[in-house]
């Protein structure tokens, strides 16, 4: 299991290389705010409220987790002034799907309240990072499936999330204060969940030793999210990784290796990019990418043209009819073309 105090460790450029964002180099846990609202809709509407919400921020090593709660409609302004207040006072936001939804239904709060705006602050989005690590994997990527295929815990007894409004209303209309219990440790468990989700997403991207679960799957989607931050050396590594894990399936390896082929392929080393090639295709002999993909590599070498047509031979479907049959016409005339000029004398 992941503890909480995973997250003190979480490293700006690690994160910054997960979120494809330079400015988060500059993360500092510390001064992390951990954000989740329980609302009572889906909508980000006029209509809906954010009746709670949960803050989240380490102190003295442990997570303290702050919860405002809105016992009146009327009472509004004031949990909005205090979320305010304590966003002030942090460096970063940290959601789970705050872009879409916690971030601008309370922006829109605020509006409607006639109060200023909420201050601008770095915003981390967890559930993006997760997608790119865990989404071949893991279920829809929800926080609840994140706990349990990933940090290691599963909630006992959790409210399911459209009982929430429900229970809130009946607050409204009856007094019904013990039904809002499950409503308030579900969310507790929410902002407590993105701490520890932060620290094994940056320890992954880090290299740093952790408790959760990482199968070659995840392996590979890193490797994929590191290749794109420019972190060519880690990805290599991460995908060198996944073609010796021996719970990667024959389809996972084609695609480690034709991720380093890429790279190969962008540094201009051919030769390098053809072996990578030709041992994806060993894996799945019949893919027509991985031919053509071949045919267009064995093109830019010496000696490589009938290679290239042989492959482009066997890449039907890979691209457009027309496309290939271009191809096939250029490498067919290339080929002719070697083969007479090694009949001249002297060759």
């Amino acid at each position: 299991m992941v503890p909480l105090a995973r997250g003190l460790g979480a490293r700006g450029r690690a994160l910054a290389t997960l979120a494809l964002d330079p400015r988060l180099e500059g993360f500092d846990p510390e001064g992390a705010l951990f954000l989740d609202t329980e609302t009572t809709g889906l909508s980000v509407g006029a209509a809906t409220l954010a009746f709670l919400v949960g803050l989240g921020a380490y102190e003295d090593g442990c997570l303290q987790v702050e919860q405002v709660f809105l016992e009146e409609p009327a009472e509004e302004t004031a949990l909005l002034e205090r979320v305010r207040h304590r966003v002030e006072a942090c460096r970063t936001l940290v959601t789970f799907n705050g872009k879409s939804y916690d971030l601008p239904l309370l922006r829109a709060r605020f509006v409607l309240a006639g109060l200023e705006p909420l201050p601008e602050r770095p915003h981390l989005d967890l559930l993006h990072l997760a997608r790119r690590v865990y989404g071949d994997r893991v279920e829809r990527c929800r926080l609840v499936h994140l706990e349990r295929e990933v940090l290691g815990f599963e909630r006992d007894e959790d409210i399911a999330g459209e009982e929430i409004p429900e229970r809130y209303q009946a607050f409204l209309l009856r007094g019904d204060r013990e039904g809002l219990l499950p409503v308030l440790a579900h969310n507790v468990l929410d902002v407590s969940a993105l701490a520890a989700l932060l620290g094994e997403l940056s320890a992954r991207a880090s290299r740093e030793p952790t408790e959760g679960r990482f199968e070659p799957e995840d392996r590979q989607a890193l490797a994929r999210t590191a290749l794109r931050a420019g972190e060519v050396r880690f990805a290599l590594t991460l995908a060198e990784e996944v073609t010796h894990a021996g719970r990667s399936s024959p389809e996972l390896r084609r695609d480690a290796h034709a991720l380093m082929a890429r790279v190969h392929h962008k540094n201009r080393d051919h030769g390098a990019e053809r072996d990578r090639l030709l041992a994806a295709l060993a894996l799945c002999p019949s893919d027509p990418k991985l031919h053509l993909k071949l045919s267009q590599c064995f093109e830019r070498l010496p000696d490589g043209l009938s290679k290239a047509l042989e492959h482009g031979l066997r890449s039907s479907g890979a691209e457009p009819e027309d496309a290939r049959a271009r191809r096939l016409a250029r490498l067919l005339k290339r080929v002719e073309g070697a083969r007479r000029q090694l009949r001249l004398p002297g060759f």
